[in-house]
C-alpha cells in the first residue's frame, strides 16, 4: 500500500514523498493525464501516508492501526466518491498481496444509495463538507479522494470550490481526472496538479511480470501490450477478451465473437467502449482520416444502443459501414 508496490511515475512518486517527509501536502491535489495508468492507486498511497503512524521513506508501513483499518475498509477518515458511483468501497490492489479498501462518501442505506447519480452531484459534495467539518481523532487527517471530478455538475463543481477556498483544518483533498479541460480553472487553480502519462515499454513489462500470469503466448502478449498504449487498465479489459487476435481477425469472424460477448444492451456497449479503446490505440499510433471515420461510425454505434437500437442489427450494420475491418 506504498509508494515502492506502484509502478512507473517515479518523478511523481519523487516528488509526492518528498511533500510527505517535509509536511509539505497541498490541502488540495489534482491528479491528471492519461486514463488507466495508476492515479488512483498513486492517490491512495499519499491518504495511506498522511495517516501512517510509522511512515517509512516509501511511505505507509502497512502494519499500523491505521494501515490495517484502510486494509480492512473500516477507516473513518479516508473516504472517496466518484466514477463507477455504484461502488460502496473500492478495493485498490497493490500487488504482492497488498490491498487497500476504502469506503464510499455515499452511505450504503437505501435512501443515499437513491442519490447515486451518473454525475457528481451536490448532495454528495455536501456530505464531504459535512464530513470534513467533523474533528477526527487524534492526529487522524480526514482524506477525500475523489475520482472523476471532471464528471460534475455545475452546482457540486462550485459548492466544492468554496470548501477548496476555505478547507478544514488536517484536510487533504485528491482529485483524479482525464478530462482537466472540463474543469472549472477556478477549481484548477486551488489545487497543486500533477500529470500521468502512459507508461513505458519497460513498465508495461514489468507489469505484467509481477501483476499478470495469463497463459497466452508470446505473439498475443505482444499484441496485447501493444495495443494497451501504456494502460494497464486498458490491458486488463483486453484480456478479458479470450482467444481474440483483433489484428488477424476477418469482419465476419470477429462479429461472431461479438454476439457471443454480449446478452444485453448494456453489456454490448461495454465490449463496443473496448472496440473504440483499440481504435483510439491505433489512431494514436498512425492518425489518418480512415481511423477517424472508424472511431466515429463506433462511437454512432454506441449511441445508437443507448437510445435502445438492436444491439445485433446496430453492430452489423457498424461492420457494414466499417468494410474490411483489418484492425479488429
Amino acid at each position: 500500500m506504498n509508494f515502492s508496490n506502484i509502478i512507473g511515475h517515479k518523478k511523481n512518486i519523487r516528488h509526492l514523498k518528498k511533500l510527505i517527509e517535509n509536511n509539505r501536502i497541498p490541502h488540495a491535489l489534482l491528479f491528471t493525464g492519461v486514463q488507466g495508468v495508476g492515479k488512483r492507486m498513486v492517490a491512495v498511497a499519499v491518504a495511506s501516508a498522511l495517516n501512517c503512524k510509522s511512515l517509512s521513506v516509501d511511505g505507509a508501513c502497512g502494519k499500523c492501526s491505521s494501515c490495517i483499518k484502510l486494509k480492512a475498509g473500516t477507516h473513518p477518515f479516508v473516504r472517496f466518491i466518484g466514477s463507477p458511483k455504484s461502488e460502496k468501497k473500492i478495493e485498490v490492489d497493490f500487488g504482492r498481496g497488498e490491498k487497500v479498501l476504502i469506503n464510499n462518501i455515499i452511505g450504503s442505506d437505501e435512501e443515499d444509495a437513491k442519490k447515486i447519480t451518473q454525475k457528481i452531484n451536490i448532495y454528495q459534495i455536501k456530505q464531504i463538507i459535512r464530513q470534513s467539518s467533523l474533528k477526527p481523532y487524534g492526529e487522524a487527517r480526514k482524506v477525500f479522494i475523489i475520482d472523476d471530478i471532471a464528471l460534475s455538475g455545475r452546482e457540486a463543481l462550485n459548492s466544492l470550490l468554496k470548501i477548496l477556498e476555505e478547507p478544514p483544518k488536517e484536510t487533504f483533498f485528491i482529485l483524479i481526472t482525464s478530462n482537466e479541460e472540463l474543469l472549472f480553472p477556478t477549481i484548477i487553480s486551488r489545487c497543486q496538479k500533477i500529470e500521468f502519462v502512459s507508461l513505458s515499454d519497460e513498465d508495461m513489462e514489468a507489469f505484467w511480470q509481477e501483476r499478470l500470469s495469463p497463459e497466452v503466448d508470446v505473439e498475443r502478449k505482444k499484441e496485447l501490450l501493444e495495443i494497451s498504449s501504456g494502460s494497464p487498465d486498458r490491458l486488463l479489459k483486453f484480456l478479458k477478451l479470450k482467444n481474440i487476435y483483433f489484428s488477424h481477425t476477418e469482419p465476419e469472424v470477429f462479429f461472431e465473437n461479438v454476439r457471443k460477448w454480449f446478452s444485453g444492451n448494456l453489456e454490448c456497449i461495454e465490449k463496443l467502449k473496448i472496440l473504440l479503446e483499440l481504435e483510439g490505440a491505433k489512431f494514436r499510433n498512425f492518425p489518418d482520416d480512415e481511423g477517424c471515420r472508424k472511431i466515429g461510425i463506433i462511437m454512432d454505434t454506441i449511441e445508437n444502443i443507448k437510445k435502445n437500437a438492436n444491439a445485433e442489427l446496430a453492430v452489423s450494420n457498424m461492420f457494414i459501414k466499417i468494410g474490411t475491418y483489418d484492425s479488429c
